[in-house]
């Protein structure tokens, strides 16, 4: 998807600010850096409670046992894995780009690094280059 995509299947969510966090590889799109597959979103348990109960989110439990609501191409978390992340933190932290938050590359980074996928490296050097 591109950055004009994410920003507009973000938007559509009408989320609030304070509340979530586009995590992954958004950061990445949204910079104009790369085009993204899909949304990774970090939210406040209360956000995720909401919208647990809304028919338009799906839930699934990831491979490594956290949940996840699905909608179209957005995945929203409450918790992220690996690593030991405080949501609630990168949330309250995260850059606002175009009205939208994004968590910090920084935290972006941390994160690829300690996942380690061979997909991840070239994120990583187009990350450590803005």
């Amino acid at each position: 998807m591109t950055k004009k995509e994410l920003f507009e299947k973000v938007k559509e969510m009408i989320f609030p600010l304070g509340d979530y966090a586009v995590f992954g590889s958004g950061i990445l799109c949204a910079k104009g850096l790369r085009e993204c597959s899909d949304i990774d979103i970090i939210m406040s348990e209360k956000l995720f409670q909401k919208m647990k109960k809304d028919r338009k989110w799906k839930l699934e439990i990831k491979d490594n046992g956290s949940k996840c609501l699905k909608n179209d191409k957005i995945e929203a978390f409450k918790e992220w894995y690996p690593g030991q992340w405080n949501c609630n933190l990168l949330i309250q932290n995260a850059e606002i780009i175009d009205g939208i938050p994004f968590v910090k590359k920084e935290n972006v980074i941390k994160w690829k690094e300690i996942r380690n996928y061979e997909k991840d490296k070239i994120d990583l050097e187009l990350l450590k280059s803005i």
